[in-house]
């Protein structure tokens, strides 16, 4: 089958849509600063030419400005704690960039300003706004007002500009301490227009540049990077309240599901509780049955609940974490549940038919199977149905050993209805169940789900171990008219089980 794989390295041209996935809500959670919290500009280059410019707050730089900005501030270029609050920034950045998105913006130029696509005009509620792989976004000259009280994170592919004399306004309890603006990694030097009033925190190892009498209420942090200001700026700190940690407590109850001669227990599995990517007092430690095992942890905090690999099992999440294992603890005691699942290999021998029927309850699918090959193109081809669903017949067939390859339409709210439009609803143990020319039911348990770019290598379809596997793939992401189609694939990994 590897064969096979490297030979389709061609775009993902499964399905061509009309339609698009709205991703599940999640809600935004703000980072620890750290040491970094006291800074209102830290860089490697602080670039200030003239006299005007006003910082409330740490001033951090390897590379000083021409002029000292006024203001009150107690640490003052690199010495400590300026790289702590590097180090701290990096962990906040990659804090920002593990919650997954709310909304997507469409590819292309975005004015937040004045942009619909995400809900009311220049209004945003709290939540993770990200950017398109393309696209680039702008606050125009009238500005947007962010409402109600939560966490606001722009999770932005390229960088920001912000028109001359545009605001950004707070209403119904939003507060500057908790918005969030990041650009990827390498992208320009994002700007901020003259006479503007920017809010929020401003994380990139880039950099940013601010024209004259900006009123900036957050903080510039682009260690390793460049902060220019002109003049009358002010960047000012905000004074964030943050509840002194009271107690939380977590209950980790590890579960196994053998199946045929397998015999693992709940001590056989290392159980992980992080904050921030990093073990907390007493993780990481061996898996405990019911009751399972207690944390003691700060209150207010979110924490993400994980094992080490074991081979053969795969690990679902049940109780008060969501699929990923990650809970927000808070006064009332939680628990969350990981149950293993032993996944095994098909028999030697066994013979198995022609795949006839896809069945998958949980999105109530019950749809034939069409065999389907590659188009003129050597683009793997798609059903004529939308309601059906098309196997691979290049692959093997499900059951068989490696990477059986069935794909499905997915349709846009505006076309109607096609068979995978759903597909995005399964999660790690969920069933898939296939229906074979011999009558046989094989069962198949979700292990995870990818997104990838249209244009990506097949390459991560296709195994050539000897465990039986079966992948499900349709279309998400944005429509592109160039493309005449959509700009992602959505592929769900399942294993064979007996």
């Amino acid at each position: 089958m590897n064969k096979i794989g490297r030979a389709l390295f061609v775009p993902l041209l499964f399905v061509a849509m009309v339609g698009g996935v709205i991703a599940p809500a999640y809600a935004a959670t703000s980072p620890t600063l750290g040491a970094a919290s006291t800074y209102g500009v830290l860089a490697n280059t602080y670039n200030n030419p003239a006299a005007g410019t006003t910082v409330v707050g740490d001033v951090g730089f390897t590379t000083a400005p021409t002029v000292v900005p006024a203001g009150v501030r107690t640490n003052y270029g690199s010495s400590d704690p300026y790289a702590a609050a590097g180090t701290a920034q990096s962990s906040a950045i990659v804090a920002l960039a593990s919650q997954p998105c709310t909304f997507t913006f469409p590819a292309g130029t975005i004015d937040l300003a004045t942009d619909t696509s995400h809900g009311p005009v220049g209004v945003y509620a709290p939540g993770i706004y990200c950017g398109a792989a393309a696209s680039t976004t702008t606050i125009g000259v009238a500005g947007i007002t962010l409402s109600g009280s939560g966490t606001y994170i722009f999770r932005l592919a390229n960088p920001l500009t912000t028109a001359d004399k545009s605001v950004i306004r707070l209403d119904g309890g939003a507060s500057a301490c908790d918005i969030w603006w990041t650009a990827s990694p390498g992208s320009a030097l994002s700007t901020l227009g003259a006479d503007s009033v920017f809010k929020g925190n401003y994380l990139n190892s880039s950099g940013i540049t601010l024209a004259s009498n900006v009123a900036w209420t957050g903080r510039a942090l682009t260690f390793g990077g460049v902060v220019t200001t002109s003049i009358n700026d002010i960047i000012t700190v905000p004074t964030c309240s943050v509840p002194a940690p009271t107690g939380a407590l977590l209950q980790v109850v590890t579960m196994v599901a053998n199946n045929r001669g397998s015999s693992a227990v709940a001590s056989d599995f290392n159980l992980h509780v992080t904050l921030l990517g990093v073990d907390t007092l007493g993780s990481p430690a061996i898996g405990t049955a019911a009751p399972g095992k207690e944390y003691s942890l700060a209150d207010g905090q979110s924490y993400v609940v994980s094992e080490d690999t074991r081979s053969g099992y795969v690990p679902t999440f049940t109780g008060d974490c969501d699929v990923l294992g990650r809970i927000t603890l808070g006064s009332t005691p939680k628990t969350c549940t990981l149950t293993n699942t032993h996944i095994l290999t098909a028999p030697t021998g066994t013979q198995f038919g022609l795949p006839k029927y896809l069945i998958i309850p949980k999105i109530k699918v019950n749809a034939v199977v069409e065999t389907i090959a590659l188009t003129p193109k050597n683009a793997v081809a798609v059903p004529k149905g939308y309601g059906n669903v098309g196997w691979f017949k290049l692959g093997p067939k499900p059951g068989d050993p490696g990477s059986s390859l069935i794909s499905g339409h997915f349709a846009r709210k505006t076309s109607g209805w096609a068979v995978f439009n759903d597909l995005y609803k399964l999660r790690k143990g969920d069933i898939v169940t296939v229906k074979d020319s011999k009558g046989q039911l094989l069962r198949f348990i979700v292990t995870t789900t990818k997104l990838y770019p249209y244009n990506a290598s097949t390459s991560d379809l296709f195994t050539s171990d000897d465990a039986a596997h079966l992948n499900l793939v349709t279309c998400t992401g944005t429509w592109i008219n160039a493309l005449k189609g959509f700009n992602k694939r959505l592929v769900v990994f399942t294993d064979l089980v007996h």
